[in-house]
């Protein structure tokens, strides 16, 4: 053999068994999260309450797990399919994977610790990682009575029948989905926590910056982090998010803490004109559509958590993006 074939096929050699090591260290290691804990929720009036209100109006879950009226003022709950199979939003860069039920017809042989490892980690009961297009390293920050809580209420909801077909990933992909769980001590809940240190909170379990912060091939631009932009495409138009950073052109910088709030609350049921199927202001710069925010479920969020949220909107850096729809702090 010549010697230069001869180095070729060593090096090719000393590749492969590179690879074959690399492999062997992600499926033995990852997901590097350990076996499901055992434990049982107790299901009080005070968690089934505070858990309606995260995953309803906080987190969003039946915005992807159930179906939404798009069409309608303030895209509302479909209620009789909440929790139940739906589809992810799709994005202009490609389609999202469905997302699956998670109503007590789907969970129902899952244990507590089970779904607490998927909520909040990221690997299902089955010891699979899933795609972060379910927001668990959001979730993840969540303490741990806000997490009991949210367990509780969706053992609670009416369960939903169907699921949604697990869309398939290359063997590449699972291998790098295997990478992205951790696991995290899991925080108390602090009761004294308020202002931009509660809006901070909020904005972290809720996912905001998934829609609002710009990708770059696919991995979010921290450094514009808010400055929306983001493209979604719904009913044959491309929208994209707005910009949550105090930017005084094309931000929220010339918004008030009432202006704010009001714009939430113009999207609770005595503010809308009923019987009109008229989309409220909000709608002109979506060409009459109201985008992907679920308006009608952010709606119920408390004065002061919109509030909080404002504040900690304000300590982020101002940053110009032309391509985020123009942003009035009133219609």
């Amino acid at each position: 053999m010549r010697p230069f074939a001869l180095i070729c096929s060593y090096i090719l050699a000393g590749l492969s068994l590179i690879l074959l090591l690399v492999w062997v260290f992600i499926v033995v290691v990852y997901p590097r999260v350990g076996p499901p804990p055992t434990f049982t929720v107790e299901a009080t009036p005070q968690r089934l309450e505070r858990g309606r209100y995260l995953v309803e109006n906080v987190t969003q879950c039946f915005a992807c797990h159930g179906e939404l009226q798009t069409s309608s003022p303030g895209a509302p709950l479909i209620r009789e399919r909440a929790g139940g199979p739906g589809v992810a939003w799709t994005t202009a860069d490609g389609e999202p994977s469905p997302a699956p039920n998670i109503s007590p017809a789907a969970i129902e042989a899952w244990t507590d610790g089970e779904l607490a490892r998927a909520i909040f980690l990221g690997v299902d009961a089955g010891g699979e990682a899933l795609r972060p297009s379910m927001p668990y390293p959001h979730y993840g920050f969540m303490c741990l009575e806000d997490r009991l809580s949210v367990i509780s209420y969706l053992r609670s909801i009416p369960p939903v029948a169907g699921d949604a077909p697990r869309a398939p990933r290359s063997y590449v992909e699972s291998l790098m989905l295997r990478v992205i769980p951790r696991e995290d001590p899991v925080p108390a809940c602090d009761p004294e926590l308020s202002g931009a240190d509660a809006g901070l909170y909020l904005t972290t379990i809720a996912g905001c910056s998934t829609c609002h912060t710009p990708s770059r091939a696919g991995v979010p631009d921290l450094d514009r982090a808010f400055a929306g932009g983001t493209p979604f495409v719904m009913e044959g138009q491309t929208l994209r998010s707005t910009n949550l950073t105090p930017d005084i052109a094309t931000g929220i910088g010339r918004w008030s803490a009432e202006d704010f709030v009001g714009r939430f609350a113009g999207h609770r049921a005595p503010h809308i004109t009923a019987g009109t199927g008229a989309p409220p202001a909000d709608a002109a710069a979506h060409g009459g559509t109201l985008g992907p925010m679920p308006w009608s479920a952010y709606a119920g969020l408390r004065d002061e958590d919109l509030e909080a949220i404002f504040l900690y909107l304000g300590t982020l850096p101002p940053v110009r993006s032309d391509h985020a729809p123009a942003s009035s702090p009133r219609p």
